[in-house]
C-alpha cells in the first residue's frame, strides 16, 4: 500500500467588485492570472453573469458559488459553471404564490 502525503494551503484573496459588472471581471480575471482555482462572489447577479462567462471560457475553465445572486437566468446551461447557495427567485416567487392562494384582502 502506498501513501502519499499531500499538503494544500488555501489563501482568501478579497476583491472589491464596487457593485459594477466590469469591475467584477476584472478582478475574476486578474485573480485567475494568479492561478485562483476557486471564486465566491460577486454579490449581484448581473455581476455574477460577467464573472460566470469570463471564467467558463476553455483557457480559464472555473466555476464560481454565489451566496446572493438570485436570478433565474443563472440556472440555464450558460452558466453551467456558476452555483448558488439560495435558490433563485422562481422558488420564492413560487412558494409566495402558494402562501397566497385563498387569502382575502381588503
Amino acid at each position: 500500500m502506498i501513501s502519499i502525503m499531500c499538503s494544500v494551503k488555501l489563501k482568501l484573496l478579497v476583491r472589491d467588485t464596487k457593485l459594477e459588472a466590469q469591475t467584477a471581471a476584472n478582478e475574476a480575471s486578474n485573480l485567475a492570472k494568479r492561478g485562483c482555482v476557486g471564486f465566491i462572489g460577486p454579490w449581484t447577479s448581473g455581476s455574477s453573469m460577467k464573472v460566470s462567462n469570463l471564467l467558463s471560457m476553455p483557457s480559464i475553465d472555473r466555476a464560481i458559488i454565489s451566496s446572493s445572486a438570485v436570478s433565474p437566468q443563472l440556472s440555464t446551461d450558460e452558466f453551467s459553471n456558476f452555483l448558488r447557495t439560495k435558490e433563485s427567485d422562481v422558488v420564492a416567487s413560487k412558494l409566495l404564490a402558494n402562501l397566497m392562494k385563498g387569502q382575502r384582502f381588503g
